[in-house]
């Protein structure tokens, strides 16, 4: 119970890692954008007698927007195989999977994404990493960076608690100084993705985020954890043409296993969350 989960504990990231993947198409292999990917109820994973099944039995397709707005997980896993293992890997880690965010309190918690060379025998897992699940995780903090991330021109801020430093008499002795993490993406993707986690929001999943006169850009994920139970995500920021708050929610093992439970439990809560950030409220 007192495991401050937000930075110590990596989960499932689920669908809302499919912005990562996007991005690995965007800047490494724009081919694929435009690729129609075939309308399907489950794609056949390579070397393997299972199937990937889109969340009840739902038919998609289409290209990159289209995937991302219904969260489509046929076709994105079968862009992480067209993408291929070290281009995959090589985008996480520009997202900064696999090192520890710079955040000012101890034992801070590295998201993971496999290397490269894991995949070599094993492509169904490739396809599942591209969707956010398997053996990859994230902590909240982390999501947060990556949604703050896009909003921010595809440059990752530095992420901290504290302020500022006074002393006993109310002299500040040092403030908080805002710098740069790491540069996740180029900007031209980053615009991009904002504007497909725009339509995200404007009748995707993500639909229960929005604000009235704030246009939200989001991303919704539902991360299986047992055959009838998911943790419902979403990250997101706002307003989406000048962010000023971007944030990520994770609701624990909730029942019923769907991709419009990110949508459906964790969207409210973001978007109350935002409403008080951006009207100021403490």
């Amino acid at each position: 119970p007192l495991l401050p989960r937000a930075y110590r504990e990596r989960y499932a990231p689920g669908s809302t890692f499919k912005v990562v993947t996007g991005a690995a198409a965007l800047d490494r292999m724009p081919e694929l954008v435009t690729k129609d990917y075939p309308v399907l109820r489950q794609l056949d994973l390579p070397g393997s007698t299972r199937d990937l099944p889109n969340f009840g039995g739902d038919r998609c397709g289409g290209t990159l927007p289209l995937l991302l707005k219904v969260s489509c997980n046929t076709g994105m896993a079968q862009m992480g195989l067209d993408l291929g293992a070290e281009n995959m890997a090589g985008e996480a880690d520009a997202f900064g999977f696999n090192e520890r965010p710079p955040l000012d309190l101890p034992v801070v918690r590295a998201s993971v994404f496999p290397d490269a060379p894991s995949f070599e025998r094993n492509l169904a897992a490739l396809a599942q990493s591209a969707i956010g699940q398997r053996d990859v995780s994230g902590t909240p903090l982390h999501m947060a960076l990556i949604a703050g991330g896009i909003g921010n021109g595809g440059v990752a801020m530095r992420p901290h608690v504290m302020a500022e430093i006074r002393d006993s008499e109310g002299g500040r002795v040092r403030a908080y100084e805002p710098g740069e993490w790491r540069r996740m993406t180029s900007a031209g993707t980053a615009a991009a993705l904002r504007d497909m986690m725009i339509g995200v929001v404007n009748g995707g999943t993500a639909t229960r985020i929005a604000i009235p006169g704030i246009q939200v850009a989001a991303k919704t994920g539902t991360a299986q954890t047992t055959p009838n139970n998911a943790h419902a995500w979403i990250i997101a920021f706002a307003p989406a043409d000048d962010p000023r708050v971007a944030i990520a929610v994770i609701v624990e093992s909730q029942p019923g296993v769907s991709e419009a439970t990110g949508g459906r439990v964790a969207a409210p809560i973001a978007r109350t969350v935002m409403q008080a950030a951006l009207s100021g409220a403490p």
